[in-house]
């Protein structure tokens, strides 16, 4: 009989006998206690009312059942049906995410490829120290003139049509830089720079798309995981490799076979990339992934909340000062990066390779330190102190980085390397994640956005002070503003919440969802017993 009414009128099937208490305790279903589902408004219009007062029936039509607060605050359409979902996981997902690893380090290696070889871009192309340090800092400054605009085309158009433009963007600024392998090239140099620093934007913000179109939920952090071993891989190999193609060379004609070898090898890699995205790159399977996925798609998404969630970001006192600290010890360690080969030629000349090999321990090291440190938040959720530490940490590893370039001994310069790596680059997961625990529900699109541009304005703002103060003063003076950034860095942390929004919210719903499901399932119970609670 009952099962007949739930057929005709669309209600939902409620078992008296649910389990998890906590899993309910979300505005999404009424409250419940020991043995039954509790109903503390009983003379809703929304609860219809069977000819006993002992039972009611509950109307699936609630606008708290539509809603499902996650990442983009999904609306569940009326009709939808966990129970019904099919998921399916396609294995060409694996191919699409290692294309997007090794797109992503071509990328990346370009960025500091330049810099690390600074002696000898400044000699072949006779411009200053100041011109071969904005061959790097052109990265930032594309991120922050167009992150906003890529954001929207992101929004609009599909995964397939992004992963081409950024690959095929970092292959044509890489041909670009092959015809200006001449004395009188280096504006061309620079042009193919920005040209390969605007497709990176696009890069780095697909990620997210590539995981929720293809991977399952227990996936996405293989995904996020991938993405930064990338970055960090394409740095890694532009400090070793970059270095081992110039070599040291006395004439201008050695250095420009040494260009030409590096320019090409970047073009012709990034070509043969780009033609396999085009080749197999799709936006979606047929079948989604996730029942998250299946909503997507039966669920118009706009992007009408973006500005709003940034205009709401700009007022948060402690989402400021994870961005400001985050900022400072990421823009830190972009301007290090910049200057480093300046900074060892000045302890041990003719040490350009030593130069690379130090870039590479710092970066290698911080992949480990991420690991680390996000096993640490995923298991004991202290996010708030985590940061701090690594912060303190990541300011002492800078003093031992200076004492030892100050004795003068290459042992001692790599262990404290290896130190400051381990936490000076591993605090970019950590404060990441710091930023989007406190801030949840916000999407993490803006969040990643705002905290990527704090760290290239700083990285731009500290490059060219600390450039310029080792110019006037000298490289102790230039020693001690870095550590005394990272005091400031560390000092902003302790002021910042240690709330757990996100944490809760997210198992929360899980257990939802989940339970959701199983309701769904079920059409043998359908009443609610109203009982004083």
């Amino acid at each position: 009989k009952h099962s007949n009414y739930f057929r005709r009128n669309s209600t939902l099937l409620v078992p008296q006998n649910l389990g998890r208490k906590k899993s309910l305790s979300l505005n999404i279903l009424p409250t419940q206690d020991e043995k039954y589902l509790c109903v503390p408004d009983y003379h809703s219009p929304q609860i219809r009312h069977s000819q006993s007062t002992e039972y009611i029936y509950f109307d699936p039509k609630l606008p708290s059942l539509k809603k499902i607060e996650s990442y983009t605050s999904l609306i569940v359409p009326p009709d939808f049906k966990f129970a019904e979902v099919e998921v399916r996981l396609y294995r060409i997902r694996w191919v699409y995410l290692g294309l997007y690893v090794i797109f992503t380090a071509l990328s990346f290696m370009q960025w500091i490829q330049f810099s690390i070889i600074a002696n000898l871009i400044m000699k072949f192309y006779r411009v200053s120290s100041v011109a071969v340090d904005w061959t790097s800092m052109v990265f930032m400054v594309t991120y922050i003139l167009f992150v906003f605009p890529v954001a929207y085309v992101m929004e609009v158009r599909s995964l397939r049509e992004i992963s081409i433009i950024g690959s095929t963007g970092t292959a044509i600024g890489s041909w670009i830089k092959t015809f200006a392998i001449k004395p009188s090239g280096f504006p061309l140099l620079l042009f193919g720079q920005i040209i390969v620093s605007v497709a990176q934007i696009f890069i780095i913000g697909l990620p997210g798309k590539l995981a929720s179109a293809w991977f399952s939920a227990d996936e996405m952090s293989t995904v996020s995981g991938s993405a930064v071993f990338s970055v960090q891989l394409g740095i890694a190999l532009g400090f070793v490799v970059t270095p081992w193609l110039a070599k040291i060379h006395n004439t201008n004609e050695d250095i420009k076979h040494g260009l030409e070898t590096i320019c090409f090898l970047n073009a012709g890699l990034t070509t043969i990339i780009a033609c396999f995205v085009m080749a197999v790159y799709k936006s979606k399977p047929q079948v989604p992934p996730s029942h998250v996925q299946a909503i997507v798609r039966s669920s118009p998404i706009t992007n009408k909340g973006y500005w709003k969630s940034i205009s709401r970001l700009l007022f948060d006192p402690d989402f400021l000062m994870a961005m400001s600290s985050y900022g400072i010890n990421t823009g830190i360690l972009s301007a290090l990066s910049t200057l480093l080969n300046q900074i060892i030629l000045h302890y041990f000349p003719n040490s350009e390779q030593d130069a690379g090999n130090v870039g590479v321990a710092i970066i290698v090291m911080g992949l480990f330190g991420s690991l680390i440190f996000g096993f640490v938040m995923d298991t004991m959720h202290k996010y708030q102190p985590t940061a701090l530490w690594v912060s303190a940490l990541s300011a002492i590893g800078m003093l031992l980085f200076f004492l030892a370039l100050a004795s003068r001994s290459k042992i001692l310069l790599y262990i404290a390397s290896i130190l400051l790596g381990f936490f000076m680059t591993g605090y970019q997961t950590v404060g990441l994640e710091l930023a989007v625990e406190i801030i949840y529900p916000e999407p993490e699109g803006p969040v990643n956005g705002m905290m990527n541009i704090s760290t290239h304005i700083f990285g731009i703002l500290f490059t060219s002070f600390l450039s310029r103060v080792a110019e006037i003063f000298g490289p102790i003076a230039q020693h001690v503003g870095f550590i005394i950034l990272l005091i400031i860095s560390t000092t902003i942390i302790t002021q910042i919440s240690s709330a757990l929004k996100r944490t809760f919210v997210q198992k929360e719903v899980a257990e939802t969802v989940q339970e959701l499901a199983e309701i769904e399932k079920d059409s043998s119970k359908m009443l609610l017993k109203v009982e004083e609670c």
